[in-house]
């Protein structure tokens, strides 16, 4: 991850621990671009993979499946619990129609909408813009590519 972007995190959230920008880099990984929602399960399923590296030599995997399962909820309740406290995540609620469960809402910095990031893109026709591409990282002949594929960039 570049120095640059964690730097712009910090400076934008008011967090200054790089653990605390790594996880809130997760819950901005997860939030539907539409509406906000933050989509835990995702959350969750990262915290897992970040600790499976850690325990990769175990060879117990029942062990490690529940170690890791534990693991990534607790992290999850934790830095939600720290993202709340300072304002940058609402509390759970029903946000979605006919849905039965509580989200949390990112109510903050979300690197993915900076535009001197991320540029949205997305098929021609389509009303909402379903994805992020590195601003950095999109030369002339990439955008071509995704012209002649029926995408456009939003500048």
């Amino acid at each position: 991850m570049k120095v640059n972007l964690i730097k712009r995190i910090s400076e934008r959230t008011g967090l200054k621990n790089v653990n605390d920008v790594f996880a809130y880099i997760h819950f901005c990984k997860s939030v539907d671009f539409e509406d906000g929602v933050i989509l835990f399960g995702n959350v969750q399923h990262d915290f897992y993979e970040d600790a499976s590296k850690i325990l990769k030599s175990k060879k117990n995997y029942e062990l490690k499946s529940e170690v890791l399962s534990r693991y990534s909820k607790m992290a999850y309740n934790h830095f939600l619990k720290l993202f709340i406290s300072r304002g940058l995540v609402s509390e759970p609620r029903f946000v979605r129609k006919d849905v039965q469960t509580k989200y949390p809402v990112l109510s903050s910095y979300n690197f993915f909408n900076d535009s001197e990031i991320y540029i949205p893109y997305r098929k021609n026709g389509e009303e909402r813009w379903t994805g992020r591409f590195p601003k950095e990282g999109l030369t002339d002949e990439e955008r071509s590519f995704w012209k002649s594929h029926n995408y456009e960039f939003k500048f």
